[in-house]
């Protein structure tokens, strides 16, 4: 059996990076692939360039549209798509030689879903680094029912077990379609990708995990994931979470399940926001633009009605460490605004004061 996989490259001013990209990809051991490249409004010359690979290979095809970001790009290659099984692969990464033969191998012989493996992290000094993101190395496979998705949630996706960006994985395609599933807006909700995961993971029956770093992500100094962008990240929070709220309503989760999981969502990701915001304010100007915006959540009212239908619980260990932890932000809110006037102010008049 050789099933058609499609592979989906979203493509937007990375010319220094297409090439490498568009190589790794046609290059591949398993060669039954369709590869759709959106040429997504680059101002570059990658449209060229994607036009000059599918001149040479018959299963390449490109489509041209105007700007519509990262989402809008990666709708229009899933709206094209035929495959039995679905990759995203961002233009500026690139995968191993084996990448593809060795996910379909393991969905056709487990029946998964979804199968993911490692990444390596690729530094601009040309150094790499295997992911820390999954758990224990002898953990390969995660069957999932409705008795133990919250388990999966908690143990596997909100842990970070289970990888939460679009790329490094092959999906049954038949599953997202059935799920009616599309990528959000990047300009309303950021960390689109863990959004999709969560949203996915409500259906799925069967994850797959190859422990082989087989996908290369490049760590870029101008990436739209720096410190830059933080503040509209987390301004873009509360709309993630209703978003997802909306999803589960739809997909008619069970009011606990709704609740709690979508409380330990908020948990998790506010916590990881103050953390990084925290650690910005140290040596980035971007830093104390992002605590601002992270402690102005509060003022949300859509944001505040959300927190009242939610669950700040753990089955799973300490039952109320969220609770206690989200509280103790918002009260840290109001004592952060006083201190950063004062440490504001003496700024602003301690060299006339000396």
């Amino acid at each position: 059996m050789n099933p058609l996989v499609s592979v989906v490259i979203p493509v937007y001013k990375v010319e220094p990076y297409l090439r490498q990209c568009l190589d790794s990809v046609v290059n591949q051991s398993y060669t039954n692939l369709e590869i759709i490249l959106v040429d997504d409004g680059s101002p570059d010359t990658c449209g060229e360039i994607c036009e000059s690979y599918a001149a040479q290979d018959l299963r390449i095809r490109v489509l041209h549209q105007g700007n519509q970001g990262l989402s809008g790009a990666r709708n229009s290659g899933m709206a094209c798509a035929t495959g039995e099984y679905l990759m995203f692969v961002d233009s500026d990464d690139w995968i191993f030689h084996g990448l593809t033969e060795k996910l379909v191998e393991r969905a056709l012989a487990t029946g998964a879903d979804l199968v993911q493996c490692r990444v390596n992290y690729a530094y601009e000094d040309g150094t790499m680094e295997k992911s820390r993101i999954f758990g224990p190395d002898e953990i390969e496979s995660v069957e999932i029912s409705d008795a133990n998705r919250e388990e999966v949630y908690y143990q596997w996706v909100l842990s970070g077990y289970i990888w939460d960006c679009a790329w490094g994985r092959l999906y049954l395609r038949s599953r997202v379609e059935a799920l009616r599933l599309r990528y959000v807006d990047t300009k309303l909700v950021c960390n689109e990708d863990f959004l999709f995961t969560l949203c996915l993971f409500t259906k799925l029956r069967r994850v797959e995990i190859v422990q082989e770093p087989l996908y290369n992500y490049r760590q870029r100094g101008d990436s739209l994931t720096q410190a830059g962008s933080y503040p509209h990240r987390i301004a873009c929070r509360p709309q993630l979470f209703l978003e997802f709220n909306a999803y589960l309503r739809q997909s008619g989760a069970k009011r606990k399940f709704r609740r709690v999981v979508l409380g330990e969502t908020i948990h998790r990701i506010l916590l990881m926001d103050y953390r990084e915001a925290w650690r910005l304010d140290v040596d980035e100007q971007a830093g104390g633009q992002a605590l601002d915006t992270f402690f102005g959540l509060r003022k949300q009212k859509a944001y505040k009605r959300l927190l009242r239908q939610v669950a700040f619980t753990k089955p799973i260990g300490n039952r109320r460490f969220a609770a206690r932890l989200h509280r103790y932000l918002l009260l840290l809110s109001f004592a952060y605004g006083g201190t950063r006037r004062y440490l504001l102010w003496v700024e602003r008049f301690a060299p006339s004061i000396q």
